[in-house]
Parts: structure tokens; C-alpha cells; sequence
């Protein structure tokens, strides 16, 4: 039986404790244009039941909480997302206040110095996820100079900048290792970080100012393709089922908006679910991208289908585990069971950044890019 649980380059004193993240969808809401509302208010409120220091908050962007937006980049934003062709300005804020807010914090001592630095990336969480966040990150902080910088930087890269200044300029970073950890090859959301990074001309979302400092940046692949998730989602099956040799495992991710996009999703899919058939037993690894922020009609097609794989199973006897292929806990997980309900299958629900195996990956990502 093959293991692609790789050796890390190097051991550090690793944290393993369990996380229950939460995290909303990986770009705007999948809901039906909702009536104006009050939602805005409600990042707020998730930051306050966390018990976030607000102190390194960039409050000017997080949760783009009463930011004025111009006719043009309204047009911008219907443009680009699809989802927000319908919806109208007041619909669009609304959606947008429901996102996890944008952040930053140096979570280095303030004595650490060091020529390279850490920041890392994620897309915004609730419910606690943005301190589990940095606890997971926390670890290598004590190696290299390391930020924090969560969010959809949909309206604003401020925070990215704040990050990223307050590395060189208090601990001397010369070399900036960004790593993205969003569990999607070209999302919407890595696109715009590669914007922000300099590294494509056009941004998905809005049109925002791009990093700017004296440092080298690295900016590392996502985790998406990554062997070491095969591994994680392959031990979370095993976890969930009682019989593999007789069992379809189903894995599921957030996936893209687009079409074109969902096909290299499938590519990646399929990839990993054939490292998981050549890793164990199970008697079948099957794929499925939900397209969660997809129009309303394709996400409900994607619905359509996983419940008629999990229901063909079940009729032929075959044990079900559905595995979700996202970086935490929380939203999505719940929308996916409320998505099966009334079937007869097991549950994967857990984040991959709960498994030892995704601190290896965090660690290889500085080594190789500076190694």
C-alpha cells in the first residue's frame, strides 16, 4: 500500500490540537439575491463573539462594512461574478457584509528577527476559525518572522500591506514567503491574491492597490494539488467508515464559479482520488464540485448529482462516506449535510488543516522556497 505521507524537510514543534474552524463560502454567498438587510452588522458581531484583538484589525476593509462603492465598480463587480449580475447595490453590500472580515496580525515574537518571513494567507473565517487560524500558524512563528493577513481582499489589500510592512519594517524580512491556503488551484480568491502579488495584470475581483515593498516576495502554489491532502482525506474516510473494502468515498470540494475553471478542478479531483485508490482499499473514490458560488441553477444540478451517486450506492449496498476537500470546518460543511439530508451515508467533518499532515505542508512551503 502506497503512503504519501511525506517526511518534512525539517521537524518543529508542531501543534496538533483539534479545530473546529468555520468558514463561509470561498467567495460570495451561494443564496438567492436577498432582500436588503442589516447583514453588514453581523461580521462585527462574529469578530466580537470570537474575542479577536481588534487592535491590528484593518477595520477600513474588514468586512466591508460601510464602504461606499462607485457606480463603476458596482459595473466592475457585476462584470467579473456572475452571481452579482442579478443582484442590485443594495443586494450586492448585503452579500458582501456577510464575509468574513479582512484582517492582519504578526503573530512573531517582537524581538524575532530574520531575512525571511512567513505570510500566510487564508480566506476569512467565523466562529473562532480566525483564532484557530493563527494557532495553526502559530508553530513556525517561532522560526521565522511570520504574519497573518485572512481575507477575500475584495475591496481592499490593505491588510496584505499592513502585513507585510510590519514584517520588514520591525523584523527586518527581506524575503517574503506568501502562502495561500485555499484549497483551490485558481480561485477567484488566489487569482486576486495573484493580482495583489503582482503576478497577473487584471483582478478578478475589484480593482485594488497592489503590494507594494522593498522585499522579494515568494508567493508558494495553494495546497490543492498538493499529495500530502490525498493523504488527509484518505485517513478522514477510513475514519468514517467501517468497511472500506466495501465502501465509496466521495470526495467534494467548494470549487470554482466557472466552467472553464470547474474542468481543472475535476483535473485536480480526479487526481487526488487516484492517489487515495493507490493509498487504501476503499472499493471506489469518486469526485464532485459543488460550485458553491455558482449560479443558483448549477449549484443545485451539482446537488442533484451527489445525491443520486450516494443513492445508486446505497441501492447496490455500498457504504458512503462523503469527504469535503476545504481547509476548515463550518459553513460549507453544514450547507453539504443540509444538501444530503434524508440519505443514508457517513460524514467526513473535519477541515484539512485539522490533520498533522498539513503542518508538514506549511513547513515545506518556507523550506523550498528558500531552501
Amino acid at each position: 500500500m502506497k503512503n504519501y505521507l511525506r517526511i518534512p524537510f525539517f521537524t518543529r514543534g508542531l501543534s496538533l490540537a483539534a479545530l473546529a474552524f468555520s468558514l463561509a463560502a470561498c467567495g460570495p454567498s451561494e443564496q438567492q439575491p436577498p432582500a436588503a438587510a442589516e447583514a453588514p452588522a453581523e461580521s462585527s458581531k462574529a469578530m466580537q463573539d470570537e474575542g479577536m484583538d481588534h487592535s491590528t484589525m484593518d477595520h477600513a476593509a474588514m468586512g466591508h462594512e460601510g464602504h461606499q462603492m462607485t457606480p463603476e465598480q458596482m459595473v466592475e463587480l457585476r462584470e467579473k461574478i456572475p452571481l452579482y449580475a442579478v443582484y442590485t447595490d443594495e443586494q450586492i453590500m448585503e452579500n458582501m457584509g456577510r464575509m468574513p472580515p479582512d484582517w492582519w496580525e504578526v503573530l512573531s515574537a517582537p524581538d524575532m528577527q530574520g531575512k525571511v518571513g512567513l505570510l500566510a494567507l487564508g480566506h476569512g473565517y467565523t466562529m473562532g476559525g480566525n483564532e484557530q487560524f493563527k494557532e495553526k500558524v502559530t508553530p513556525i512563528s517561532r522560526d521565522y518572522p511570520t504574519a497573518v493577513a485572512p481575507g477575500m481582499a475584495m475591496m481592499s489589500a490593505s491588510h496584505i500591506q499592513k502585513a507585510a510592512d510590519a514584517l520588514t519594517n520591525e523584523h527586518g524580512v527581506e524575503t517574503i514567503v506568501a502562502v495561500p491556503m485555499e484549497i483551490g488551484e485558481k480561485t477567484s480568491l488566489y487569482r486576486q491574491w495573484e493580482y495583489i502579488f503582482g503576478l497577473r495584470e487584471e483582478a478578478p475581483y475589484l480593482t485594488v492597490t497592489p503590494l507594494d515593498t522593498p522585499a522579494k516576495v515568494i508567493f508558494t502554489k495553494s495546497p490543492a494539488t498538493d499529495p500530502l491532502m490525498a493523504t488527509i482525506m484518505r485517513d478522514y474516510a477510513l475514519e468514517a467508515v467501517t468497511n472500506p473494502a466495501t465502501a465509496l468515498v466521495i470526495i467534494v470540494s467548494h470549487g470554482p464559479e466557472t466552467a472553464e475553471e470547474n474542468v481543472l478542478e475535476m483535473s485536480i479531483l480526479t487526481a487526488q482520488a487516484q492517489r487515495i485508490r493507490e493509498s487504501s482499499d476503499f472499493d471506489d473514490v469518486q469526485v464532485l464540485s459543488i460550485q458553491d458560488d455558482s449560479v443558483p441553477g448549477i449549484r443545485a444540478a451539482n446537488k442533484a448529482q451527489l445525491r443520486g451517486m450516494i443513492e445508486a450506492a446505497r441501492a447496490e449496498g455500498r457504504e458512503v462516506v462523503v469527504v469535503p476537500m476545504l481547509l476548515t470546518k463550518g459553513g460549507f460543511h453544514a450547507r453539504l449535510q443540509k444538501d444530503l439530508d434524508g440519505l443514508d451515508y457517513n460524514f467526513a467533518n473535519r477541515g484539512l488543516i485539522e490533520h498533522p499532515a498539513f503542518q508538514v505542508w506549511i513547513s515545506e512551503q518556507v523550506e523550498a522556497a528558500t531552501g
